[in-house]
């Protein structure tokens, strides 16, 4: 068996390896004639054009600021989901139903829209504001960034690599936790 495997192999070898090579690649093109050039005359003045085509607007990433101060909660941003605003509303109402909501997110249909939109509100943003009652969380040019105190180091460890989770994907670049410190003892 070896011998028939062995055998064809080098006879598949030697055919393609006798094949008549292609010279058509290493044949001189023939050269061309240097062709007169027309006499040169005035360009024709281009026509005035009035109207001047707007500039076209870039995606731009999401924005999103959330801050907790005592019994109020401000929103301030921009996503580009009408329905990823109003969960992330509902959910904030619902775990904190004796805040005060300032909601100055706006919709903004130019915005990227982001894997986590639909869930950051429940999956990590209650859960945030749970254990740093006076924090503030920052999504803006890829970085999240986290504020306030921790009540120990397990919960630090563990809402930052949640939100490592959480924000993964294409445009997050960092999380930014160095505000983010230990309740002292």
């Amino acid at each position: 068996m070896k011998f028939f495997f062995l055998s064809v192999s080098l006879l598949t070898v030697f055919f393609v390896g006798c094949e008549k090579p292609d010279i058509s690649a290493a044949t001189p093109e023939p050269k061309a004639e240097p062709q007169k050039a027309a006499p040169v005359s005035e360009p024709a003045a281009a026509p005035e054009s009035k109207e001047v085509a707007p500039a076209p607007l870039e995606n731009a990433e999401p924005f999103i600021s959330i801050k907790f101060e005592g019994k109020a909660i401000a929103i301030v941003g921009s996503i580009k989901s009408n329905l990823q605003k109003k969960k992330l509303l509902e959910y904030l109402g619902k775990g904190f139903p004796d805040h005060e909501i300032t909601d100055e997110l706006e919709v903004d249909y130019r915005r990227i829209a982001v894997g986590w939109g639909n869930r950051f509100g429940n999956g990590y943003i209650v859960p945030f504001f749970e254990q740093v009652p006076e924090g503030t969380f920052e999504y803006k040019d890829g970085v999240v960034k986290l504020t306030g105190e921790v009540p120990d180091q397990p919960t630090f460890r563990d809402l930052v690599m949640s939100a490592g989770e959480m924000f993964m994907g294409d445009f997050t670049q960092d999380i930014d936790s160095s505000e983010l410190v230990v309740k002292p003892k």
